[in-house]
């Protein structure tokens, strides 16, 4: 027998329960710096919060080359 599938919008409703806390997304941060991996400049940083702010990643922007790879 297969498995029961959940609705679209249940799995949505349940995946917005699991955002991290503002905790935890700064112990990921904390565990990323310490692996060495790279992160944006402040200004850098800045433009990609504007743009979020704007909803361009909401309607579905998206960010390429070397800046996607280290936010």
């Amino acid at each position: 027998m297969a498995p029961i599938r959940l609705s679209a919008a249940k799995r949505s409703k349940t995946a917005k329960g699991r955002k991290p806390t503002p905790i935890a997304g700064k112990a990921i941060i904390r565990a990323l710096k310490a692996a060495g991996l790279p992160e944006p400049d402040g200004l850098t940083g800045a433009i990609i919060e504007a743009l979020a702010a704007a909803g361009v990643f909401r309607l579905r922007g998206v960010l390429v080359g070397t800046v996607a790879f280290q936010t």
